[in-house]
């Protein structure tokens, strides 16, 4: 089952809540950082909690959103291979896009096969359906993960400038 949350979560309510995740959770930050003019971007993505992992890369895209989008399914391409780690656990995935996330959400609900990275996302989560996934917006910079995985992706943008 895949949870898409688009509600918003100020720092108090985003720490609490990713804390709260991290009892029964792999705790997931992602984001992504588009260069104008370039089609391309960087994405990284991080885990709290348990073992520590920190990735990052550059893609290509044509906008921001579709950057943020590769973020997340970066993140879930790196769960799907690592499956076999995750054994009971729910899968969180905190983003700072919320029209990335809306996206997401409204894509899942009905999929058209029109949006090629859509179907990827959606192709990941599907793989990971014995688990509980929640998708969910946090504003920007609002905890240290956060600011770490922006440092991630906007250190992997500016490998294309």
């Amino acid at each position: 089952m895949y949870i898409i949350d688009d509600k918003y979560y100020n720092k108090k309510e985003a720490l609490a809540r990713c804390n709260e995740f991290m009892k029964s959770s792999v705790v997931f930050f992602s984001d992504g950082s588009f260069v104008e003019g370039k089609g391309k971007g960087g994405y990284g993505f991080v885990s709290v909690g348990g073992e520590y992992v920190e990735k990052s890369g550059v893609d290509d895209a044509k906008s921001p959103v579709e950057m943020e989008l590769k973020a997340i399914k970066h993140t879930l391409a790196y769960l799907n291979m690592n499956k076999q780690k995750l054994t009971d656990l729910d899968i969180v995935i905190f983003n700072d896009c919320l029209n990335a996330i809306g996206k997401i959400k409204k894509y899942v609900q009905r999929p058209t096969g029109a949006n090629e990275l859509l179907d990827e996302i959606y192709f990941l989560l599907s793989a990971l359906s014995d688990k509980n996934i929640f998708i969910c917006w946090v504003k920007k910079e609002s905890l240290k993960y956060h600011e770490k995985v922006d440092s991630l992706s906007k250190a992997a943008r500016d490998m294309v400038r």
